[in-house]
């Protein structure tokens, strides 16, 4: 398959709805784009950076509007360490987008009937709460954008994966 879509801008594209995976979806071209660290609402430059058969996938270049359901993150990590995907969009609309995941999977890749799924339970608590984790081992340790923009060359060695000679 030709790339005849990547690195291309696509200029003002509007973020429809969310993936289980905390992208955006959109539509260009009679195509979905999924975009990641973009909220539903949100109108940005999209530079297209993979094609797949059925799907483009985006960054955001720019954001020209955004959406009245996005939050300032509360953590200094967000965006680096990809733990809260969804951490600048409010809380309320986080759960109303992850119940309609539920009623997506269930009705269109399940191809489940039922007369309704009840309203999500927000948590008491919604910040530095974790209800799953995921875990990656590497020899090499974790850099911040910060340390990557610097120019600085560093020390890649993760503690506890190298040998001292």
């Amino acid at each position: 398959m030709r790339n005849k879509y990547k690195n291309v801008l696509i200029p003002g594209i509007t973020m429809e709805g969310t993936t289980s995976d905390g992208k955006c979806v959109a539509r260009w071209n009679g195509r979905v784009v999924f975009v990641e660290g973009v909220a539903p609402g949100d109108v940005a430059d999209v530079r297209i950076i993979r094609q797949k058969k059925n799907y483009l996938e985006g960054v955001a270049e720019q954001l020209l509007f955004q959406s009245e359901v996005r939050t300032p993150p509360f953590c200094d990590h967000f965006g680096i360490c990809g733990g809260c995907k969804w951490q600048h969009i409010d809380y309320q609309h986080q759960i109303e987008y992850k119940r309609q995941q539920v009623i997506d999977s269930l009705q269109r890749i399940g191809k489940v009937t039922f007369p309704e799924v009840e309203l999500t339970l927000p948590s008491p608590k919604t910040r530095y709460h974790r209800n799953k984790l995921e875990f990656t081992f590497s020899n090499r340790r974790w850099l911040s954008h910060q340390e990557i923009s610097s120019g600085k060359r560093l020390n890649r060695m993760g503690v506890g994966f190298h040998k001292i000679r």
